[in-house]
């Protein structure tokens, strides 16, 4: 990921003189953040299954969850998740 974004810096820099070139890039930063916040809930919950403390889960779970929120408007046939991890996250996340 950390090349991913060193990736996306360098693009944001080539497309700043274009506007259309630069949203496109913003777009692109979307997709990433959220494959990002993805992969710190599955690792917050592979902590939280290991150690037995859920409180860094539950902080990155709600993290993914916000950030989805903030962006609805984001292409949504493609802002999906991993299914079958993400309702289990839900199922830790949920209260008793």
């Amino acid at each position: 990921m950390i090349d991913a974004w060193s990736l996306l810096e360098q693009a944001r820099a080539d497309a700043a003189p274009d506007a259309v070139a630069a949203a496109r890039v913003e777009w692109l930063a979307k997709g990433l953040k959220q494959a990002d916040l993805m992969l710190a809930t599955q690792r917050a919950y592979e902590r939280a299954v290991d150690g037995g403390d859920k409180a860094g889960f539950l902080a990155a779970h709600q993290a993914l969850n916000d950030f989805r929120r903030a962006n609805a408007d984001y292409d949504k046939a493609n802002f999906l998740g991993l299914g079958g991890s993400e309702r289990t996250w839900t199922r830790m996340s949920t209260p008793p």
